[in-house]
């Protein structure tokens, strides 16, 4: 029976999540709030992958990862590598680990994380910890051995390369200064081949033609000037740097070019070599920016995931969190926000075979995500994803035209004979739920598929699935969740379908 009545959507949700703004004033592609999924490119809302373990045991005497690298030896060689506790591993990219430490010192400690580089097929490596060795290797299968910095300084905690020179920064010769080695060569350094910018240096990033430096108040560019006797000039040209060397990362926008995009105390910001500014505001607020203990994001590190156009910042979200224990998603290319990610505590992490590896607290362990399979595995146990998406509170006649709320329909791909609980709520409506099955009104092919009677659903064929609404209010906020093992929903939009009382004066807030 036709029901007659008039609608409004929600989604597709291109606009990403935004945590600053009251559910009522979102626009309909933002989404109030989510946890576990990802925004696809067409604006649909799906679980994030699962996690697995890659070593297939633990490394003696669990010890916290503390630097995690890919690095390409040449075009033909590449090998990772781990370091935990005091030890440095080599993997050959299927989780066999091989102790490359030698004669190294490395002092184990979980906020000794480790800066890498890549220079002229080296690996250099380097965690700012006095006492500790200087990390080089020259070839796979080769042990570690000190890198060798002519006598300039003993630590360092950042590291770049740039125009053909390899840069430290934050010295134990000084906090403040940056050295480069001679062109095309790591193991010598001018007496003179330093800069010093008066506050201690927090990150090295090249953007462009330049090197830039940061610090907590200010951001200075090492320029070429193309003079074999001052061959740079150092320029100021903003008032804002990164408070850490691991949660900074350049990235190519659209329409933007280059930019570099780094953590702060009060957002994250991106730089575009002349002026900074935070893009971060959709997070700020109770709800997310403000949640997160301050005094440990200079620890707060930053993977950059080029197949899915991401940036996954790793926080500490709780005002007396000491670890990073989820990671909130920039999409730099749409340049929306999503997640966070949870569940999970990370200390470092790196693009290992195309994909994200993160490293453990306390375990021995490094963790493949983003895997085929959609549950989590601790090492000791698995279990589901536990995700959510609650979607604007949208008022499609004002706050002063009471509506009596009828049905809601959900569009949504078909992915699997099992449940998305929904629930509706409203200031005025007690929460109500019920389910929607994914298989979309399909036969499920090991219980009810009939061969010549049954339809047969293409991968991600679009069904719908209506559920019964009830109460009056202005507005209403709906969310989708599940936390099952293997079991993926994706929801492209939401229509729920009502009928205007009119303008009724309400006698109080609450339900009535």
């Amino acid at each position: 029976m036709a029901i007659r009545g008039q609608s409004v959507q929600v989604g597709p949700w291109t606009g990403g999540v935004n945590y600053a703004v009251p559910a009522e004033d979102l626009q309909p592609n933002e989404l109030f709030s989510m946890e576990n999924m990802r925004v696809g490119v067409g604006g649909e809302v799906f679980k994030r992958g699962g996690i697995a373990t890659y070593n297939s045991s633990a490394i003696s005497g669990t010890p916290t990862v503390t630097g995690l690298v890919e690095h390409r030896f040449s075009a033909s060689s590449s090998r990772g590598y781990v370091i935990a506790g005091a030890k440095i591993y080599e993997d050959n990219l299927s989780a066999s680990f091989t102790d490359r430490t030698s004669s190294m010192t490395i002092t184990a400690g979980d906020d000794n994380t480790f800066a890498f580089a890549n220079f002229r097929g080296d690996l250099y490596a380097t965690n700012g910890v006095a006492g500790d060795t200087l990390l080089r290797i020259t070839a796979a299968g080769n042990n570690a051995a000190a890198a060798d910095v002519d006598s300039r300084f003993t630590t360092a905690k950042t590291i770049e390369v740039f125009d053909n020179r390899l840069w430290w920064g934050n010295l134990s010769s000084g906090v403040d200064r940056v050295w480069r080695s001679d062109l095309a060569d790591a193991t010598a350094y001018g007496a003179n081949a330093f800069f010093q910018v008066g506050e201690d240096v927090t990150a090295l990033k090249k953007i462009g033609n330049a090197l830039s430096i940061h610090t907590t108040e200010s951001i200075h560019l090492a320029i070429p000037t193309g003079n074999a006797a001052l061959p740079y000039k150092l320029v100021q040209r903003a008032n804002a740097g990164s408070v850490g060397e691991r949660c900074i990362a350049n990235v190519q926008i659209p329409g933007s070019g280059e930019v570099v995009i780094y953590v702060r105390e009060d957002g994250i910001y991106q730089f575009n070599g002349d002026a900074a500014q935070k893009i971060s505001w959709k997070l700020d607020g109770e709800r997310y920016w403000e949640s997160l203990n301050k005094a440990r994001l200079h620890k707060s590190f930053v993977v950059k995931y080029p197949k899915k156009n991401e940036l996954w910042f790793w926080v500490p979200n709780g005002t007396d969190q000491t670890t990073m224990n989820q990671a909130i998603i920039y999409d730099y290319v749409r340049q929306i926000w999503y997640g966070p990610f949870t569940g999970v505590t990370r200390n470092c992490g790196a693009i290992i075979n195309d994909e994200p590896h993160f490293g453990g607290h306390s375990s021995g362990r490094v963790f493949t995500h983003e895997s085929s399979t959609l549950s989590d595995n601790s090492g000791s146990a698995t279990s589901g994803i536990d995700a959510f998406l609650e979607t604007s509170s949208p008022t499609p006649m004002g706050t002063d035209v009471m509506l009596r709320w009828l049905f809601l329909r959900t569009s949504f791909d078909v992915l699997g004979n099992y449940d998305v609980l929904v629930t509706f709520t409203s200031p005025g409506i007690v929460g109500e739920s019920a389910t929607i099955n994914m298989l979309g009104g399909f036969d499920a092919i090991e219980t009810a598929f009939e061969i010549a009677a049954s339809s047969i659903s293409s991968d991600a064929s679009l069904a719908s699935s209506d559920t019964d609404l009830g109460g009056y209010d202005p507005t209403i906020k709906v969310r989708y969740s599940n936390g099952s093992s293997e079991e993926d929903f994706r929801i492209r939009r939401a229509s729920a379908v009502y009928k205007p009382l009119g303008r009724v004066r309400k006698s109080g807030a609450g339900i009535t």
